[in-house]
């Protein structure tokens, strides 16, 4: 709904003209009364002003709320419910009690985050919040854990996240905190884990990276999680007490140091994700076969030389993570079973062709093949898998676009970055429903003239290349928004890229550009703008008309004027101006900055 709040709104008066025929006079009129009908339907409660506030997101809200005189009252009962981040550098403890009891608000959810100190305030800003359900606390230093979680207005407390608190044990005031259904610990130096066993509703708990010696006991008590997340090196014992947790579906074992599963897995049958990374698991696969509703597999970083032969009982995977492991000798026949896989992530596997049996993952949407840096051929078993639609070839070693990527015709993003690509751009022809391609450092003297018939092109990055022609072929594609031409050596903005009126974001980056600005005036769409290390002295004067830049990067240039030409942009939120001889502490905004409302200068 767009309806602004003028001063005749508010006042609700206004002269009638004596003219009653259907010009301007009759028009103001009837928005007039248009708009007293507005106001009327959402400063009453009832179904015209739920059906209208239904339709806002929360931003439209809270602008409506703040912007409207004649709606101040009415809107104080439209946010009931609050959730809050409190970022680094922001006090705002009186002011968020006076909103909150302005608006007789409840707080719900806070989450304070960014390298905090712990306030001796914090306790009496938490103490009157008796709504709270949700408390978050990422890299604050707790001094008093326990004089913070015993406040009264946290026995309601449904999710509590510590992560990175410094705490070295758990608060002894947790056991109490019964009502907590998500419990998160992560990054501390816990070891003793005690106090869990009371909270009986737990449903997530994560633990990672937290000194543990040995798998919690408590962990036998906590018979209602469905998510876990644990981080114990090295060690052999404990693992019986998974046996109890039979309704987990999401279970997280990174860095466990495992040489064998443990036994106890395969009472976990409902589980749907398992991530077993960062170990060097050589046997016990065998207790994986019951995992029969196991659809997410992490193995990356298992050392395996191997696809173990026990994943062919896990027909329900769609996704598969074997990222990081050694060179791959056999098994690979071990797959073929798995014909829902949509999801099968192989980079860094030292392969040097794709394998014949990939040809039966005919469900495959997804193949990532990163820096396999010598994929030699095999090409001609992807054919098959023509659902494929998000591909990636990066650091592959190709000199040329594999003739077969011709048949994946459903493909919507190509990644085909940091390789020596000379050849072989024909085959991309037939990749009509094409919207994102990398091409970035791939050793391009010219912009490729196949990509002329990729309309479906959305975004397209060309970076590290040094393109001296070729920029006809970019014109045609009229629906492209991202265009990356960072580190291309240009000393001029391209005149084709007027062409290109849908661009949303731009980026320029470390070229020394001396003209052809004027090209970029058309790109009135344009939102975000990297102009980040273009040895710049002064704000192009061009740029005055991108009124709907929301970002513009200008850091790492020695500008010294042309500050007038962003008077203009009024829609910009965030200015990057860092350098590196000057830091903010020693530099002053421009006075020509001072008239943008909402605008951050970092």
């Amino acid at each position: 709904m767009a309806f602004r709040c003028s001063e005749k709104h508010r006042c609700g008066r206004q002269t009638r003209s004596s003219n009653d025929c259907g010009g301007p006079t009759t028009r103001a009129a009837a928005a007039r009364a248009a708009g007293e009908l507005a106001l009327l339907c959402l400063a009453s409660q009832g179904p015209p002003q739920l059906t209208i506030l239904g339709s806002l997101e929360l931003g439209d809200k809270l602008r409506l709320s703040s912007t409207c005189t004649g709606l101040r009252q009415a809107s104080l009962a439209w946010f009931p419910k609050l959730a809050v981040t409190w970022k680094h550098g922001k006090p705002f403890e009186a002011s968020l009690a006076a909103w909150l009891e302005r608006r007789q608000a409840a707080l719900t959810s806070l989450a304070f985050a960014g390298g905090l100190a712990y306030s001796i305030r914090m306790p009496d800003l938490l103490r009157p919040l008796s709504q709270l359900r949700q408390l978050s606390m990422k890299h604050v230093g707790l001094w008093s854990p326990e004089q913070l979680l015993s406040l009264p207005a946290h026995a309601g407390l449904q999710a509590l996240t510590l992560n990175s608190c410094g705490l070295q044990a758990m608060p002894q005031a947790l056991p109490a905190l019964t009502q907590l259904t998500s419990l998160s610990l992560a990054d501390n130096g816990i070891k003793v884990t005690v106090p869990l066993a009371t909270l009986q509703r737990l449903q997530s708990l994560d633990l990672s990276h937290c000194c543990l010696k040995v798998v919690p006991a408590q962990l036998s008590a906590l018979t209602a999680l469905t998510r876990l997340c644990l981080t114990v090196p090295q060690t052999k014992r404990g693992w019986r007490h998974l046996r109890h947790t039979t309704q987990l579906q999401h279970l997280r074992l990174p860095s466990c140091g495992l040489e064998a599963l443990p036994a106890q897995l395969s009472a976990l049958t409902a589980l749907t994700r398992l991530d077993l990374s960062h170990n060097t698991v050589e046997r016990g696969w065998q207790h994986l076969r019951p995992l029969s509703q196991l659809q997410d597999l992490d193995l990356g970083q298992c050392r395996l030389t191997a696809v173990p032969e026990q994943l062919s009982a896990l027909t329900a995977l769609t996704r598969l993570d074997l990222a990081c492991n050694g060179t791959w000798t056999c098994g690979w026949q071990h797959l073929q079973p798995l014909t829902r896989l949509q999801d099968l992530n192989l980079d860094e596997c030292r392969l040097t062709a794709v394998p014949e049996h990939f040809s039966a993952l005919t469900a495959l949407t997804r193949l990532n093949l990163t820096c396999n840096f010598e994929m030699a051929g095999g090409w001609q078993h992807l054919q098959p898998v023509t659902q494929m639609q998000d591909m990636v070839l990066t650091g592959c070693g190709l000199t040329a676009v594999p003739e077969q990527l011709s048949a994946l015709t459903a493909l919507t993003r190509l990644d085909l970055s940091n390789n020596s690509v000379k050849r072989g751009w024909q085959h991309l022809r037939s990749l009509m429903q094409l919207q994102d391609l990398n091409l970035e450092e791939c050793g391009l003297t010219a912009v490729p003239e196949q990509l002329s018939v990729l309309t479906a092109l959305t975004r397209l990055d060309l970076s590290w290349s040094k393109c001296k022609r070729g920029w006809q072929h970019v014109q045609p594609l009229m629906q492209l928004q991202h265009l990356g031409l960072s580190r291309c050596g240009r000393t001029a903005v391209p005149q084709q890229l007027s062409a290109l009126t849908a661009l949303t974001r731009l980026e320029l980056s470390c070229s020394k550009f001396e003209r052809g600005w004027q090209h970029v005036q058309p790109l009135m769409q344009l939102q975000d703008l990297d102009l980040n290390n273009c040895g710049l002295a002064a704000v192009p004067e061009q740029l005055s008309v991108l009124t709907a830049l929301t970002r513009l990067d200008l850091s790492r240039n020695e500008l010294e004027c042309g500050w007038q030409h962003l008077q203009f942009m009024t829609q910009l939120r965030i200015l990057d101006l860092m350098t590196q001889s000057l830091g903010l502490s020693e530099w002053k905004v421009p006075l020509e900055l001072a008239a943008l409302p909402h605008l951050r200068v970092f």
